[in-house]
């Protein structure tokens, strides 16, 4: 994708554009996502900043007007990069809280990886033991 479509723009302007809003989703949520994922956001807080994100296009777009020389692309970026900092921000003032609660967002952010490692560290150590 090259550039943007203008008139896929001037569609979502319009009310009722549900096949328009869905065209723009499957073209630029799986880019913002990546976009947020190349800031440090894992899966879960990257896809909910795409929601944020799209809420931002959605409130912005009735007076958003479209100027070829200038970029879509590059606004929406711009938005992302904003929602992804501001997210990591609320995050690390999350962190600063409760050790339990801390110790809870972790446990649900192991990947399959360290859950395999660490199974693997269980058996040996096992396996050690019943030597």
């Amino acid at each position: 994708m090259d550039s943007t479509s203008a008139s896929l723009l001037l569609q979502l302007r319009r009310p009722n554009q549900n096949g328009a809003w869905k065209r723009f989703v499957d073209l630029y949520a799986p880019l913002i996502f990546y976009w947020g994922r190349g800031h440090g956001l894992n899966g879960a807080d990257a896809s909910d900043m795409v929601q944020e994100v799209l809420a931002v296009v959605l409130a912005k777009l009735p007076e958003f007007e479209y100027d070829p020389k200038l970029r879509f692309r590059g606004w929406l970026r711009t938005v992302t990069v904003n929602k992804a900092k501001d997210l990591l921000r609320r995050k690390a003032v999350r962190t600063t809280g409760d050790f339990d609660e801390n110790l809870h967002s972790v446990s649900g952010e192991v990947d399959l990886f360290d859950e395999i490692e660490y199974r693997s560290f269980l058996v040996n150590r096992a396996l050690e033991v019943m030597k």
